[in-house]
């Protein structure tokens, strides 16, 4: 985190010093001076190197860590030091600004296609998720196809394990914390067809 150079000082600093307030605008000045601006209009100047280490999301839950324990009974400041720089100190009440901030899912990708997955469990309740395999990974998706749940409620159709299911599916990526989630939603069951095999006759 760079805890114990001038960097991650003014970083403490600033994040004191924004209190949550949302960041009008980020400038540029000249070399690796920026300017930030409030919401309310306050101003203050800063570098490149602090400016990076405040969007870091990994970098913000660190330092939250780090001055949790003020939210203890019997625990008022602490206090950074760092050689012959200057020192660093936060209190109880400004604790609540340095809590990372939330990050909302980033959708990256969506696309509808038609696939053939395996069934690994099967939900018979209401707005359940069942498992499928696409013979690479295992996932759970909702089945939104309303003529298949019916069919399922009232007992019109049976299952066995690793019977195959036929689908048109919504495939839908998304970007959370660094990291790709997929999802898969079946709008619509094509086909169903038995795991059992059968020999197939030449009937006429």
């Amino acid at each position: 985190m760079g805890i114990g150079g001038g960097g991650s000082f003014g970083l403490l600093k600033l994040i004191a010093w924004i209190k949550n307030r949302k960041i009008k605008s980020v400038s540029k000045i000249e070399g690796e001076k920026f300017k930030i601006e409030t919401e309310d209009g306050e101003i203050i100047y800063t570098n490149e190197k602090e400016i990076k280490l405040f969007s870091y999301v990994s970098i913000r839950k660190k330092i939250e860590a780090i001055v949790r324990p003020l939210k203890n009974e019997g625990i008022d400041k602490i206090k950074f030091i760092s050689g012959n720089s200057e020192n660093v100190q936060i209190v109880k009440d400004q604790v609540k600004y340095f809590e990372a901030p939330k990050i909302e899912e980033e959708i990256i990708g969506e696309k509808e296609i038609i696939m053939s997955l395996q069934i690994v469990n099967v939900c018979f309740q209401k707005d359940g998720k069942w498992r499928f395999s696409d013979g690479n990974s295992t996932f759970y998706a909702d089945i939104l196809d309303e003529e298949f749940n019916r069919k399922v409620q009232q007992n019109e159709k049976y299952f066995a394990k690793d019977d195959l299911l036929k689908v048109r599916a919504k495939m839908r990526q998304a970007l959370f914390n660094g990291t790709i989630k997929t999802e898969y939603a079946i709008t619509q069951v094509l086909e169903h067809r038995s795991a059992a095999i059968q020999i197939k006759l030449p009937f006429n």
